[in-house]
């Protein structure tokens, strides 16, 4: 008992909140992401003053505005798996500090060389943030504002580029483009020391160690399940759309429109700041149930559309930027529908850092490889023709976004199927033939609605709307004081000495696991029932039992309790188990057999 307090304990300091989200820690979380954004807006604006002082051509340029992803390119999976095992909010620390180091180096540089090699240092620095920020965000966020809060990181990129691009003119003007690094640089600084005081007590645990398995181990967990290769492709080629167009966008107006270099990156600055409110525009709308991957098309349709019309000729510069606003506003839904999805399809919480380090990663390849492609292409034949790639590129991504409709429909199916089987054995009696488990009364409305139950609640899914809002607001007065969620074989409930089989989930018991246990959905409960029918049972007392089942590529355990009378069946614990709680199951307590 002691060791199993002890586990409770540590999941519940994993989720960091008691179900109360820390704002202040999101928010710092997502103004780190700001912080690696103004790296990258300080570019645009920039171009001009950079091939002038440099005698750069536009595809060097575009190698300056696209090497800051290169490394990132290459390990921001594997970071993100170092992140959960070192521990969130120091990894997100060390990224800042080196971010600032990069930019610092690059106000220092007097050549092409070296200005490249600074931006990959703070694309490095850059990568290890954007992998660890959302995760320490995420676990300071209760289950029911985690897909919110999402939506909130979603917007940090078109946050910051939006700024710097807009302060850019004005840092140029007075201290030159080496002078707006060395700022950008003592900003970052200056944000992490606030950073690593503000989230003192965060929730930052560190994972396995050395004697854990390795980091490449934990990586192929969550790369054997389809649905992050999904959303990384996705986001990969959203990212590879995105940043030609707005990049490039500054100089086109300069050159063919007239514009000066403050009015071209304020307008910009604008059109970028728009993507900004399409990003919490689509994660308000995630939250309130819109299918994510409707948003991506939506964003993906209008990108490539709008996106072409931007470089396309016979239209002035006001038109040009229309187009600019629409296909940065509402490419905006898309981030959030993305990062909104990462828990769903995590392997559980511990991994999160690992998906949004392949999303990174997929991320900074797309940006990596487009502006120089983008760039030969309008070198080659002009800009009309460097939107086709766009265009290409928003279709490849139209797929996706379907193959991920089509798996996710698939996964609701399937839980719709269980969650009929469940709501069937919750209205109807199954009376055994013979022995002492014929005496075993059918569920009826009395049998619920002697705990308190409401009558109606019996036959309603665990995918409703209703036992959803009951799990994750269990604080609310309103509804069922229990929810009915499975029912006892009757071997089990003759073995308990149980007076009714109905197993039920209260609201005391709601809350604890959405502090503790955080990353079991409402549709997971369903497990319960597998469990009880086909998992293995053990003995842990008279009246409590532990059952253990493979289901859905993972190990799940459940703790299920009679009270002392007898008179009622409640769920104590529910959550995702290793092989080794399992086997020391197996050791310490007595093997229930249903034949017995």
């Amino acid at each position: 008992m002691r060791r199993h307090a002890g586990a409770m304990t540590a999941s519940a300091g994993e989720t960091g909140t008691t179900g109360r989200t820390r704002w202040t820690i999101v928010l710092l979380g997502m103004f780190a992401g700001i912080m690696v954004a103004f790296q990258i807006g300080k570019l645009p604006a920039a171009i001009p003053t950079l091939q002038r002082e440099l005698g750069l051509d536009l595809v060097e340029a575009g190698w300056v505005l696209a090497v800051f992803h290169a490394l990132a390119a290459a390990i921001g999976a594997i970071a993100g798996v170092y992140a959960d095992r070192w521990g969130i909010r120091r990894v997100a620390f060390a990224g800042l500090l080196a971010t600032g180091l990069g930019a610092a180096a690059g106000g220092l540089s007097d050549g092409l060389a070296l200005l490249l090699l600074s931006r990959m240092v703070e694309g490095v620095g850059s990568i290890t943030v954007l992998v660890s920020a959302p995760a320490l965000m995420l676990r300071a966020s209760r289950p029911g504002d985690q897909g919110l809060a999402m939506g909130m990181w979603g917007s940090f990129m078109p946050t910051g580029m939006a700024v710097m691009t807009l302060l850019t003119p004005l840092l140029l003007a007075l201290a030159g483009w080496r002078g707006l690094w060395l700022v950008n640089a003592g900003l970052v600084w200056l944000f992490a020391g606030l950073f690593w005081a503000a989230t003192r007590g965060a929730p930052d645990p560190a994972g396995p160690g050395g004697a854990g398995p390795g980091p490449w181990r934990e990586l192929t967990v969550v790369l054997r399940r389809t649905g992050p290769w999904l959303l990384t492709l996705v986001m990969g080629l959203y990212a590879a759309t995105y940043l030609p167009i707005l990049g490039f966008l500054p100089k086109y107006l300069i050159e063919h429109h007239g514009y000066s270099q403050s009015a071209a990156a304020a307008w910009v600055a604008l059109a970028i700041w728009a993507n900004a409110a399409g990003n919490l525009t689509g994660g308000w709308l995630g939250h309130r149930g819109a299918p994510r991957w409707l948003l991506m098309i939506v964003a993906l349709t209008t990108m490539g559309v709008a996106g072409w019309l931007t470089y396309q000729p016979g239209f002035s510069g006001e038109a040009r930027l229309v187009f600019a606003f629409v296909f940065s506003g509402v490419g905006g839904l898309l981030p959030s529908s993305i990062f909104g999805s990462v828990t769903r399809h995590a392997p559980d919480r511990n991994r999160v850092a690992g998906i949004n380090g392949l999303i990174q990663q997929s991320t900074n390849v797309g940006q990596l490889a487009t502006p120089p492609l983008f760039a030969m292409l309008v070198a080659a034949g002009g800009w009309p023709q460097g939107p086709w790639l766009i265009v290409g590129l928003a279709a490849a991504a139209i797929v996706f976004a379907l193959l991920l409709r089509r798996l996710e429909r698939r996964g609701r199916v399937v839980q719709s199927k269980r969650s009929f089987l469940l709501q069937k054995n919750l209205t109807t009696a199954k009376p055994l033939d013979s022995g002492r488990d014929a005496a075993v009364p059918p569920v009826r409305k009395t049998d619920v609605a002697q705990g308190g139950i409401d009558p109606t609640a019996a036959a309603t899914p665990l995918q409703s709307p209703q036992f959803n809002e009951f799990v994750r607001k269990p604080s609310r007065r309103t509804g069922p004081v229990d929810w009915p969620i499975a029912v006892l074989p009757p071997a089990v409930l003759a073995a308990l000495g149980a007076r009714t089989p109905t197993v039920t989930l209260s609201r005391q018991t709601a809350a604890k696991q959405a502090s503790r246990h955080s990353d079991v959905r409402p549709e997971d409960y369903a497990v319960v029932q597998l469990i009880l029918d086909r998992g293995e049972l053990f003995r842990a007392s008279e009246r409590h039992v532990v059952g253990f089942v493979q289901w859905d590529g993972r190990m799940w355990r459940a703790v299920i309790k009679t009270t002392a009378d007898r008179a009622e069946t409640f769920l104590a614990s529910l959550h995702k188990a290793k092989d080794r709680d399992f086997g020391a199951a197996r050791r310490r307590l007595t093997r229930f057999d249903r034949d017995a």
